[in-house]
Order: structure tokens, then sequence, then C-alpha cells
């Protein structure tokens, strides 16, 4: 089902992008407001696809709050790429796609002890490849794009996370997670440092920690919060990462 729904999906999204790029090309009257159009209709095809994908996982159940989930870490996307809409729905869209075909072989199997670094190595790697498929078809062209890329894609992730975490322990659980959108924020800053690994000085390291930093915040902050502890150091986590990625984006260089 869910196979099938992905490739339906992806036909339309191949439909769009061909329309949109014979329109521009051929200069019918006003092409980039078609073009525009288009991307609207992606984002459209994101939300529904996304959707699709909760009601066939767990159900019905707190659809609202997963709708309130994505508008949330959507509204931080867009201040972050300036409220423009030319990339993140592409981005959102990839990620459900490969989401969506990925999700029932996930599953996880270590000890106890290297758990949290089997996760995070997994999520951060999934993430990158989407990442990496932004890069690869040119819609990155600058410090910004590759902040909003990686934003996007942890925005989708984390959102379809929280709701399964919340559908199975209760709103709670799935409120105190959207107030730590640590998915959209390491994601932001992998899109940065791959972004860096191949344009700039010193690309072998950057490269290196493209996987490798986001990899060790993500099992430093799954470990840390088993604990009990203060939340507040998490919440001035996300923070100041959020802002890191705010001053990142603003530079287009």
């Amino acid at each position: 089902m869910l196979i099938k729904v992905a490739l339906g999906f992806f036909l339309l999204y191949l439909l769009v992008r061909t329309a949109g790029y014979f329109l521009v090309k051929t200069r019918i009257e006003d092409p980039q407001r078609l073009f525009k159009w288009g991307q609207v209709l992606l984002l459209a095809l994101a939300l529904s696809l996304y959707f699709l994908i909760l009601f066939s996982l767990t159900g019905r159940n707190l659809w609202g709050t997963s709708l309130a989930s994505l508008l949330a870490f959507t509204l931080l996307v867009l201040i972050l790429n300036g409220w423009n809409l030319r990339l993140w729905p592409e981005a959102y869209l990839f990620t459900l796609l490969s989401l969506s075909l990925l999700l029932k072989f996930v599953v996880v199997k270590a000890p106890y002890e290297y758990r949290f670094v089997q996760v995070a190595l997994r999520e951060e790697g999934f993430k990158f490849l989407n990442i990496f498929l932004l890069f690869l078809l040119g819609k990155v062209r600058n410090r910004r794009d590759a902040v909003v890329a990686g934003a996007s894609v942890g925005a989708v992730f984390g959102s379809l996370e929280n709701y399964l975490y919340g559908a199975k322990f209760g709103f709670s659980v799935l409120a105190l997670r959207n107030l730590l959108p640590i998915h959209l924020c390491i994601s932001g800053l992998m899109g940065y440092l791959f972004y860096r690994s191949i344009r700039g000085r010193w690309r072998p390291f950057f490269l290196g920690a493209t996987l490798a930093v986001p990899a060790f915040l993500h099992w430093a902050y799954d470990f840390s919060l088993q604990g009990k502890a203060n939340l507040w150091p998490y919440l001035s986590l996300n923070a100041l990462l959020y802002y890191l990625l705010v001053i990142l984006s603003r530079n287009e260089k």
C-alpha cells in the first residue's frame, strides 16, 4: 500500500516538475507564477502523503496534534528560508517518499548499551541520504539552501517520529518532544557541514564531520534524556542550535 502511494506521488511530482520546466523554457505568459503554483502543489502533495503515512501506520488518533507538529516545524523552516517556497516542499516530499519505503525495515536489535549509537547512526545516515539527493539534483545553490534543505528533512523526520511516540505514549510525550526540535536543528547543521565539504577549505574534514558530528549530537542527546535531569539544558541546546542555523542561513555566499 505505502509503496503504491509513494510511487503515485512520485509520478505526480515528476509531472509537476516537467510541466514547470517546459513552461519556463517556452516562455508562456507569466511562467514564473505558474511555476510557483507548481511548488505549492508539491507542498500539498507532501502534506497529503504525510497524513497518508500517519493513518496507515497508527490509525487516525492524534491527527490534529501531528498537524500542529508539522506546521510548527514548517514555521521554523520558513523563517530560516526567509519565507521562500522554492526549496523546502521538495525536501519534504523526498523525505516522506523515502521514509515511507524504509519504515517497515527499521528494526533495532542492538544491546541496550549500544542502542543509542545504532539509532543515531541509522537515523542521521538516512537524513544524510536525503540531503545528498537534494545536492545531487542541484537544488542547493548557496549556504542558506544547504541549511534549509537539512532543516526541512529533519522537520519531516522529527514530526513523524514525534507523532509515533505520541500515538504510543500519549499527548504529553508528543507535546514535550515538539518543544525539542532536535532533528530539525541537527539536520540543518548537517546540511551546512555537507555544503562546506564541497566548497571552501578543509573539505575532507567537513566531509567526515557531516555524519560524525550530527550522529554524536544525536547520541549524546538521546543518552542524556534517559536520566531525570532538568529539562532546561535540553531546551537551551535546541535554542542555541536553531540560533546558529539562523546565523548560517543569512549568509548567501
